[in-house]
Formats: structure tokens, C-alpha cells, sequence
């Protein structure tokens, strides 16, 4: 991709860049319906971040933010991202293998609808009981304190490889390779990988101790959250230079005392480490830009970053929610995705 070069004393327009946040938007937002030549295009990529069942105010943000007419290069998902990701490059293939171009509208309205009828309950995603009794045997040879059997089952029937393939953009999954310790993004299109596409999606919202981990080619996967809950910088090292992140967790961190029982402290630790993760991501990016503007090109030649990049668009809920994968209602869920489409509005609104 081409760099954009943008004289440094220019006023940066609604043709320039898409930049924004809860707090402020600095820049003004390119209109998502005018198209752009060649030469002055820009890479979009829409950042899903992980965030168990709160994956539902995920997808009514993004039913909002398609329905303005928004479409993207490239799309990264981590675990309930990964999901959601999955799901709506799966529906693009399907336009693309019947020959029909995409219609980004109905990618976030069919998305909405798969929450609503198909993830009602925990018994729609997890197999088996908690059972205390048990504990001895879990520490003998742990495999998770639920199954994903009904996850798996819920992946392979919404989302085919045939339609990710298809799909005209990019989409990439990031997972942890527990054997070797490493953070691993795998794209749709990978040579060799095809085939094990959905066993990475499973792996990536497999969340750590509750779900067991996946097997893939010798080596052993579990949530990409436990690395990279939010890949902002994964997404700018691939060249986008315009992003929307659909963050599952609130941008602060309240004070709980709902810590003496498993899943509420693993809730808060999920929390904590999305807050922590964001706030770095976002450090991060802001000081390779101020590398850029000053002209450091010694400094800039060890950034992955190659180019300056707009402040990301971020779209994340008010309050983290108080019930889980394990203990959650499908009034929960309705409650999640309007949730989602009323922060999208809010956010989208003051650009």
C-alpha cells in the first residue's frame, strides 16, 4: 500500500482521515459512502476486541456503525471478536460466491439476529455442570471447567470456510500458542491454514481455565485475550491508517468488591487487563505519530508502524456488565446489543 502524504501545515478534512473517541474527536470523519482514487486511498480496519458474552454490545455496535454506511480492508477479531468477526466476513463471502456485491447493512442486521436467536442461554455455548466435587480431578488433568462442545457446534453452523474465503476483505484471528508462548494472527487466506480456520476461531474465544484449550497442528491454543485483547497496533502494522475498535470493556476501572467467587474475579482480572491493554495500544500509537511529525527517521525506521495513523474511532460501553458466559439471561442479551447500538449512536454522532 502507498503511503499517504500529507503536507505537514494542511488541515486535516473529512476527505483526510477518520479519527475519534468517546472523549473527543479531534478530526473530522470521511464521509463512508464517498468513494477515493487509487493514489489517495487509506486502509480501514474494524479492531473487534474479546469480552465473553459482552460480545452482544459488540454486535449492536456494529449493526450502528454499518448501518451509516461504513465498510472496511480488514477485520481483527479477538475471542468474542473473533466470533463476531467470523461471522460477518462469512455473510460477505455468501454475497460474493452468488455473484452480488456487499451490502454492509445487512452484514451487522444478520449479525444482530444470530445474538438474538441463536445465543439465549449458557446451555447455547458450554456443555457440562460446575461441580466443586470435581476439583481433584481438574488439577490431575484439566481440560477446562466446561466443554465447548455447543460453542464448536455454533461456530461450524453459522460461519463456513468457503464463505470466509470469498469474502473481498481481509479478516484475521489472534490466538495464544500456550505451547509456545507466542501471540498468533491468523488470516483467512493463509496457505495451509484454511482447513483449521474455525478450530482458530473456537481456540480464540476459548476463555482460560472456564473452556479447554485447542489442539491445532501439534500445538495448543486458548484465548487471544490472554496477549492481545485489543489489536490496534496489530492492525496499524499491517498498514491500516483508519480504525474503528469496538471495545467490549469500559475505558475505566470502578471499584468492585465481587471478587470471593471464580467467574466475578476472572470478570474483573478480564477488566483490568482490557483497561491496562487499551491505554497502552492507544500510548503507543500516539507516540509513533509524534515520531513522524517530528521527522526522526532513525527513530521511525524501528517502528512497525510505517506511516502516521488518525486517532482510533473507539465505541465501549459505560459500565462493565455483572453476568458472564456461564450466568447470563436472553434479556441480557437484547439488553447488550441495544446497549451497543446506543453508544455507536452516541460516539459515531459527535464526529
Amino acid at each position: 500500500m502507498e503511503n499517504v502524504n500529507r503536507p505537514p501545515a494542511k488541515k486535516l478534512t473529512r476527505r483526510d482521515v477518520v479519527v475519534g473517541s468517546i472523549a473527543a474527536a479531534p478530526f473530522s470523519v470521511p464521509s463512508p459512502a464517498r468513494p477515493q482514487s487509487a493514489a489517495s486511498q487509506q486502509r480501514r480496519a474494524l479492531v473487534l476486541s474479546g469480552g465473553d458474552i459482552a460480545g452482544a454490545f459488540q454486535a449492536g455496535a456494529i449493526k450502528e456503525l454499518l448501518s451509516r454506511g461504513w465498510h472496511f480492508d480488514a477485520i481483527y477479531g479477538i475471542s468474542a471478536g473473533a466470533l463476531n468477526g467470523a461471522f460477518i466476513t462469512a455473510e460477505a463471502g455468501k454475497a460474493t460466491r452468488r455473484g452480488e456485491p456487499v451490502q454492509w447493512s445487512t452484514l451487522g442486521e444478520a449479525l444482530v439476529q444470530f445474538w438474538k436467536e441463536r445465543v439465549k442461554s449458557p446451555e447455547d455455548l458450554l456443555s457440562g455442570e460446575l461441580d466443586t466435587k470435581q476439583c481433584y480431578t481438574l488439577l490431575q488433568n484439566f481440560k477446562g471447567l466446561l466443554g465447548s462442545d455447543r460453542l464448536s457446534a455454533l461456530i461450524e453452523g453459522a460461519v463456513k470456510v468457503d464463505d470466509l474465503l470469498a469474502a473481498p476483505f481481509q479478516f484475521h484471528i489472534g490466538a495464544v500458542n500456550l505451547t509456545s508462548g507466542e501471540m498468533e494472527y491468523i488470516s483467512k487466506d493463509d496457505t495451509g491454514r484454511a482447513g483449521e480456520v474455525l478450530k482458530y476461531i473456537l481456540a480464540s474465544a476459548s476463555l482460560p481455565f472456564v473452556l479447554p484449550s485447542v489442539s491445532i497442528g501439534g500445538s495448543t491454543y486458548c484465548d487471544g485475550g490472554a496477549r492481545h485483547i485489543v489489536p490496534i497496533h496489530r492492525a496499524v502494522s499491517d498498514g491500516a491508517t483508519q480504525i474503528v475498535c469496538i471495545v467490549c470493556g469500559t475505558g475505566k476501572i470502578s471499584q468492585s468488591d465481587d471478587i470471593n467467587q471464580f467467574m466475578p474475579l476472572l470478570n474483573r482480572l478480564t477488566s483490568i487487563a482490557t483497561n491496562q491493554y487499551l491505554r497502552y495500544e492507544l500510548e503507543l500509537l500516539r507516540k509513533s505519530n509524534q515520531l513522524f511529525r517530528t521527522g526522526d527517521l532513525a527513530a521511525r525506521a524501528l517502528l512497525s508502524q510505517k506511516q502516521e495513523v488518525a486517532e482510533p474511532v473507539l465505541i465501549q460501553p459505560r459500565e462493565d456488565y455483572d453476568f458472564s458466559i456461564i450466568s447470563f439471561e436472553v434479556s441480557n442479551i437484547a439488553a447488550m446489543i441495544a446497549d451497543g447500538e446506543r453508544m455507536a449512536q452516541e460516539v459515531l454522532d459527535r464526529l
